[in-house]
């Protein structure tokens, strides 16, 4: 009798152990959702929900203005198209908290969103009031993106990306339509 009781436990230990197994299996490929948080005290969600979700979708560039010669007190203007520059140029918002850039449907890099400001329909843009935000790209302060937006035009600018600049000398202002 004393040997089944033994025997009884081993294969109840055993079942227990395997109910345990199962359950940490089950809990461990659940898919969990990583929130990405930026590092500064104001702390906001990187992802596009609420106020931030209008910038959702794909920009396609319509043209640039370009100012120069700054640094030799002159003053010069030019607008560079798709076709004068003979390239393409896409941005794209992800409701994940992603943006992407593309050139000649090309990726051309994938950046995570840290914002550093954001006013809906509070701010001048084009003359009326839109949205204006400014972000850091990887939470890099060194690589941003700053617009302004009205409905389904952005105004936007770079660092580096499209065209580079001589900081000081020069400055592009960048326009896209959303498609």
């Amino acid at each position: 009798m004393r040997i089944r009781l033994l025997s009884n436990n081993r294969f109840l230990l055993h079942g227990v152990f395997f109910i345990i197994l199962l359950i940490g299996f089950i809990l461990g490929a659940c898919k969990k959702e990583k929130v990405i948080f930026s590092s500064n005290q104001d702390e906001q969600l990187t992802r596009l929900t609420g106020d931030t979700a209008i910038m959702v979708g794909t920009w396609h560039w319509i043209y640039s203005e370009l100012e120069y010669g700054w640094c030799d007190n002159e003053q010069w203007y030019e607008t560079l198209t798709p076709s004068t520059e003979n390239t393409d140029i896409q941005v794209a918002f992800l409701d994940e908290g992603l943006v992407r850039f593309y050139k000649d449907s090309k990726l051309y890099g994938e950046h995570r969103i840290v914002f550093r400001d954001f006013t809906s329909n509070s701010s001048t843009c084009f003359d009326t009031l839109g949205c204006r935000f400014f972000i850091y790209l990887d939470n890099n302060e060194n690589e941003y993106l700053s617009a302004c937006m009205l409905e389904d035009t952005m105004q936007m600018a770079f660092s580096g990306f499209i065209f580079r600049t001589v900081p000081g000398c020069e400055g592009y202002t960048n326009y896209f339509l959303r498609q």
